[in-house]
């Protein structure tokens, strides 16, 4: 695999460190304005198969001549650059991914990438992205749809939300604020849609609280249009609810309230004394430098998907759940894990078959999703309780068994550490593949298991033999190649 990474800041360096660390590819182009933050980072990564350079993604002749050395490219840039290169890599014939919504032109470039072979494949993200995957999934467990609600966020750890706001900076500020206050939201409440203009958006009509295992209290408000993928996911017709929100720490909608109300969010330059300033760009400049994460300060990232309805007649509810959070041990954020590793996860897809459909794609309908989660059952409540794992790195490999007494055990290797899982059941021999032989000890997070074709993720459990793990660890340790930490 050759493969093209426009854009290398927050987000494009996740994406470059899981190419770099992926066995499949064997070439990796990065491309960023910044040359010198781009070398220091790809310079650090274990591999020579990273080729840095710099790049004005304006100049489509240089970003054309990048295009013929690859068979994909990923474009983690501001939305306003995506469309240009979509069409440029359907004109190269080459796949393109990228973790933003689908621009309006992608429609008009899908016959002719169908007619090249190539795919267009947005949001290959978290949110959109993952949640699309876990919304499929969730739906998909259901006869009857009634309600869907989806929840993102980005946030720091408690421990880290340490000034006035409980909030730092995982994705770009501009964006961010851009979204505070222009971005207008659209509900389904008793089967009709309800909008919400920008600056209502964190009115406490519109605002509630979610508990997530771990994290604790979070309020949500409204982010996006909820009907958007309602007719892709093939309930359009059966909902009666649906909504799209975005998480914070408690506090945060009526600090923000407050602000885009009296106007500190507009774009309209105010005069005071001899200069002139735009409001919005005054909030981001005295911001900016006071939101950031220190070095060993974690964030947390939060994806929820609820859908409500009927099974086999009966009032149901399934809800999908992943929360990451940074891995001090790359630096890596979560935001910057659960976006980039899904992208650079999307563009292997497609090179290596798994991903078949070409023209314009979507994680809705066109990504595997038992390469991205398992599921549970929660039997002591009656409910369906899923709860989401993370992205398969595509370099798991080889069938790990342990034997303890007369019981088999499957071994797999994740970002935290090790774990095990009973194989007694009907289905005796399971598949299981290594990850990555972990960098530190403690933390057991997940397994990685594969039945019938279907990826699982057990949650962690302490009571198996850890002299067995640790002589089966030393012998994957010899014989596989390092390997990007799952999500």
């Amino acid at each position: 695999m050759k493969i093209l990474l426009l854009g290398v800041g927050l987000q494009g360096r996740a994406a470059l460190y899981d190419l770099a660390h992926s066995p499949d590819v064997a070439h990796v182009i990065a491309a960023d304005a910044d040359i010198s933050t781009l070398r220091a980072f790809s310079e650090s990564l274990p591999t020579d198969r990273v080729s840095a350079t710099r790049v004005d993604v304006r100049d489509e002749a240089r970003v054309a001549k990048l295009m013929q050395k690859a068979q994909a490219v990923i474009a983690l840039l501001p939305h306003t650059f995506c469309a240009p290169i979509a069409r440029q890599a359907i004109e190269c014939g080459i796949h393109y991914v990228d973790a933003s919504y689908p621009d309006p032109t992608y429609k008009k470039l899908a016959p002719k990438a169908v007619a090249s072979g190539a795919a267009i494949l947005p949001e290959m993200g978290l949110d959109p992205g993952i949640d699309l995957l876990l919304a499929r999934q969730a739906v998909s467990e259901l006869d009857v749809v009634t309600r869907l609600d989806s929840y993102g966020g980005g946030i720091p750890i408690s421990e880290a939300a340490d000034n006035p706001l409980r909030y730092k900076i995982s994705w770009t500020f501009a964006g961010v604020l851009r979204s505070y206050a222009d971005r207008a939201a659209r509900l389904i409440v008793s089967g009709a849609p309800v909008d919400i203009p920008p600056r209502a958006l964190f009115s406490e009509a519109h605002r509630h609280t979610v508990t997530v295992p771990t994290l604790g209290e979070l309020e949500a408000y409204p982010n996006g249009d909820a009907t958007q993928y309602l007719k892709a996911l093939g309930i359009a017709d059966s909902v009666q609810h649906a909504g799209r929100y975005s998480l914070r720490w408690p506090g945060h909608c009526t600090f923000w309230d407050k602000l885009v109300n009296l106007g500190f969010l507009e774009e309209t330059p105010v005069k005071t004394g001899a200069a002139t300033v735009s409001p919005r760009q005054f909030v981001h400049d005295l911001l900016l430098p006071q939101l950031q994460y220190g070095p060993d300060e974690r964030d947390a990232v939060v994806v929820r998907v609820e859908a409500h309805g009927l099974k086999a007649a009966q009032p149901r509810r399934v809800t999908y759940e992943m929360v990451d959070r940074r891995d001090t041990e790359t630096g890596l954020l979560a935001m910057q894990r659960t976006v980039g590793f899904t992208a650079s996860i999307g563009a292997q897809l497609l090179l290596r078959g798994d991903i078949r459909a070409r023209g314009l794609l979507s994680p809705v309908s066109d990504v595997p999703a038992q390469l991205l989660f398992s599921s549970s059952q929660n039997c002591a409540t009656g409910e369906s309780a899923y709860i989401a794992a993370s992205p398969v790195p595509p370099r798991i490999r080889e069938p790990a068994h342990i034997y303890a007494g007369s019981e088999e055990y499957l071994l797999c290797v994740a970002d935290a550490g090790i774990q095990m899982q009973s194989c007694r059941s009907s289905q005796r021999r399971l598949d299981a593949f290594a990850g990555m032989t972990p960098r530190r000890s403690g933390g057991l997070r997940s397994v990685i298991l594969k039945k019938e074709g279907c990826y699982a993720f057990t949650a962690a459990a302490d009571s198996f033999s850890r002299s067995a793990v640790a002589s089966r660890l030393a012998a994957l340790s010899r014989t596989a190649s390092p390997c990007a930490p799952t999500i």
